[in-house]
């Protein structure tokens, strides 16, 4: 019987952007790897992951008084706060940072910004900007302090849209789910003669950043069952096995990687195989049932 092999750190922390067509709007950021972060100024936590993370912003006042506000402050959603990101200014309790910095190694509940030279209501009221879009006529949330994700976003936006988010003398470090990585900015003016606004992303940026996204996911994919690929481009035929799992109509990650598995057992594309082009054709069935009774064949 075929067996799962145990977890494997990935070997880079970046995306393979060589199986990414060139598109106008894309320039690739300099984003490095980097250790743990330990000189910070400030830190955007998300409550949506873990609201008692406030409770943690609350032990740091009893040391300090330091400034934190909700970027839904001033919004329609200032309400949801609780539910919402804040900004943390970390000036002052620096001996708390690394244990902030493990927290947010262990599950994606933030990042951290550092700007000398920028006051604290400055860079929450840009960063508020941010917090909500208008997405097909609603208000939704603009949750581009994601870290799992970072270097996607970053990646799928025009450098004018990354200096309204990363502005100059900053620099932004996150936890990406594999190591810490680093993006500074190169823009030579102050962060006070840059433009303020949000950034509004185009369907093709969007569609752009969830392929990113795919990508990340099938070269980490690709590292963790290695043992068990023979293909010259591991990454690529990962990256297939997923896609075509989409187009089955798998649409969540753990069905997509149990197509793979699949695939690795079958050692050969499953939408060829006999089992399932018999499956395929049962319209009874929703595309997780015919999953399921797949593999009971293998």
């Amino acid at each position: 019987m075929w067996q799962r092999p145990k977890r494997v750190a990935c070997s880079s922390p970046h995306v393979n952007l060589m199986m990414m067509e060139t598109v106008s709007f894309m320039t690739t950021p300099e984003i490095k790897t980097v250790e743990q972060p330990a000189n910070v100024d400030f830190a955007i936590i998300d409550l949506a992951i873990d609201e008692s993370m406030l409770g943690w912003v609350y032990e740091q006042m009893l040391q300090q008084p330091i400034q934190w506000g909700s970027l839904y402050q001033g919004t329609e959603w200032r309400e949801r706060w609780r539910a919402g990101p804040i900004l943390v200014e970390l000036r002052g309790v620096e001996d708390s940072i690394p244990e902030l910095a493990k927290e947010f190694s262990k599950e994606p509940k933030g990042l951290f910004v550092s700007a000398t030279e920028m006051p604290f209501d400055e860079i929450l009221e840009r960063f508020t900007q941010q917090a909500l879009v208008d997405y097909h006529g609603k208000l939704a949330a603009f949750r581009f302090y994601e870290p799992r994700h970072f270097t996607e976003f970053l990646t799928a936006l025009t450098t004018d849209q990354r200096e309204l988010l990363v502005l100059p003398g900053s620099e932004w470090s996150w936890h990406d789910s594999e190591s810490w990585q680093l993006y500074a900015s190169s823009h030579p003016a102050s962060w006070s003669d840059t433009k303020v606004g949000s950034i509004k992303l185009s369907d093709e940026q969007i569609g752009h950043f969830e392929k990113l996204k795919r990508l990340k996911r099938a070269r980490s994919l690709a590292t963790y069952y290695r043992g068990w690929i023979s293909a010259e481009e591991p990454e690529k035929a990962v990256y297939e096995h997923l896609e075509t799992a989409r187009k089955e109509g798998l649409d969540r990650t753990a069905d997509q990687e149990r197509w793979l598995r699949l695939a690795l057992a079958l050692s050969s594309p499953v939408e060829k195989s006999a089992a399932w082009r018999e499956l395929a054709g049962n319209d009874q069935l929703t595309p997780r049932q015919k999953l399921a009774k797949m593999e009971e064949t293998v």
